[in-house]
């Protein structure tokens, strides 16, 4: 039945669009839900996030946590959640130093590579700690019980839409 009532979908938007099939971006639910977040696997988890950039969550704990993966990489960033000139330069670089197309945002392509060194390190009482091993330092995240991560140092979530005023 669920096929059914998605192929009818498909063609409600194909015949609305004058027989074009309009395919829109995915949505990220991690956005959406307003923090980096995931379940399962430690090491799938930035895959499905949402985009930072100078125009997109451009000043976040998300772009925190992107700065110090930066950082961990050798990258002189600074660490203020802001998404500037400077953090785009500095993606860039880290793009192309991973083989990706070197746009200055960080998107899903991005996040999924930076997950390959994003691995977990230990568990205790509701929380997972995982660690972003760079070529420089290695830094630890936790992944919360409800999912979220949080900077382990500061006890604060990495959100898409605010910052903490602690570090940032």
């Amino acid at each position: 039945m669920r096929l059914k009532s998605a192929l009818a979908s498909v063609a409600i938007v194909a015949s609305m669009t004058g027989g074009a099939l309009v395919i829109a971006d995915p949505v990220y639910a991690n956005t959406s839900s307003g923090y980096i977040s995931g379940s399962g696997a430690f090491e799938d988890d930035l895959n499905d996030e949402g985009t930072l950039s100078q125009t997109s969550h451009q000043h976040s704990g998300a772009v925190w946590l992107w700065q110090e993966i930066l950082r961990a990489d050798g990258y002189n960033v600074s660490l203020d959640c802001q998404f500037g000139p400077g953090t785009a330069s500095a993606t860039r670089s880290w793009q192309s130093a991973h083989g990706l197309t070197a746009d200055g945002q960080v998107g899903p392509n991005t996040f999924t590579a930076a997950g390959k060194h994003w691995k977990y390190y230990s568990t205790s009482e509701g929380v997972d700690e995982v660690r972003y091993y760079g070529s420089s330092y290695s830094f630890p995240a936790q992944r919360m019980a409800n999912g979220r991560y949080q900077d382990a140092s500061h006890a604060q979530y990495f959100s898409y839409t605010n910052y903490n005023i602690e570090y940032c």
